[in-house]
């Protein structure tokens, strides 16, 4: 069985609700944007507690959550007549940006990180632990020696 053969009846369950926003006065594109915002919420707040492991626990509830906005904003479309050249452009461009800051929190963890890696590869070696070598000594001055002449000898 597939996610595909659950899509009905999961739209059965969303049909009552779907019914009620719409005699609200509620706009599939409206619907979009709160699923956008959320997911963009819900990205920033895990990303910010990103060493932490509970915050992940989010994402699977707010994707089930995300699917079920998804399924109502279609059917305020389809259904209550709602459809738009935009509300199209919207859905798609929504989805991205929502997945995007969903995805956020992931490239954040230890080995994934910018900020992990530097701190690994381009630390100096006396920090990651190689053993530190003697540095040269710095050259010389060519400041003459007390006593002697500053100007150059003049050639001939």
């Amino acid at each position: 069985m597939s996610i595909y053969a659950l899509k009905p009846k999961f739209q059965s369950l969303l049909r009552p609700l779907t019914s009620a926003l719409a005699r609200a006065g509620i706009t599939a594109n409206q619907v979009t944007l709160a699923a956008a915002i959320v997911s963009i919420a819900v990205g920033v707040f895990i990303a910010w507690r990103t060493p932490e492991r509970w915050p992940f626990l989010l994402i699977p509830l707010w994707m089930f959550l995300r699917m079920a906005f998804n399924a109502i904003d279609g059917m305020l479309a389809r259904e209550f007549g709602q459809k738009s050249r935009l509300g199209a452009y919207l859905n798609e461009l929504t989805d991205v940006i929502s997945d995007s800051f969903l995805y956020l929190p992931f490239a954040l963890i230890a080995p994934f990180s910018p900020l992990y890696w530097p701190s690994r590869c381009w630390a100096p070696p006396a920090a990651v632990g190689a053993k530190r070598t003697k540095r040269p000594a710095a050259p010389r001055s060519r400041r003459p020696r007390r006593g002697r002449s500053w100007r150059p000898t003049p050639t001939r």
